[in-house]
This record gives C-alpha cells, structure tokens and sequence, in this order.
C-alpha cells in the first residue's frame, strides 16, 4: 500500500478511464499520496473545445463564436507573450519592443 512506503512521497496518476482506478485528489490524500496528478485533464479539456469550435466553424462559417471575444493579442498574452516580452528586455534585446 502507499501507506507502507511512508516517508517516500508518493505520486499517483489519475486518467480518467486509465489502468488506474480513479480517485479524487481526497482520496488519494487519504492512501497517502503526496503528489496526485491529473496528466490528461487540459488535453481532454481540449480536444473538447476544439471539437466544439470546428463544428461551430463548418455550421457558421465564421469563428466569431468560438473566439469568444478574445483577439489575437489576448490569445498570445494567455500563451506568456508578457513574460517573453520583459525576458527579452533584461537580456538586453528589443526583438519585441514594438509587439
């Protein structure tokens, strides 16, 4: 058991539908992991929402929609375009001075 490996910290990975049973990050708590991680959640995540987009796409013809409001600028802050920027700043460069 986890518990028998005490002090070793232990990780347990959760797939949803993996080998693993599935646990909620409290019960792996209550085994004695120290470390649970959810290694597909945000590739599940989107592989939805892009599904969802293409289909808005094809039946509208637009992606006004799946967008969602947020303009190319937004998108690239959201990806660290802001920590680029003031990386490249203190390395003495202007590459994205004018960004």
């Amino acid at each position: 058991t986890v518990k028998a490996l005490h002090p070793t910290p232990v990780l347990v990975n959760v797939i949803s539908g993996g080998l693993t049973p599935s646990f909620t990050v409290k019960e792996a708590e209550e085994m004695g992991a120290k470390i649970i991680i959810f290694s597909l959640v945000s590739a599940v995540a989107a592989v939805h929402g892009i599904r969802a987009a293409m289909a808005s796409l094809k039946k509208t013809g637009t992606d006004f929609s799946s967008a969602q409001g947020m303009d190319p600028r937004q998108f690239f802050e959201v990806m660290g375009l802001n920590d680029i920027i003031e990386l490249d700043a203190k390395a003495g460069s202007t590459a994205y001075a004018v960004v």
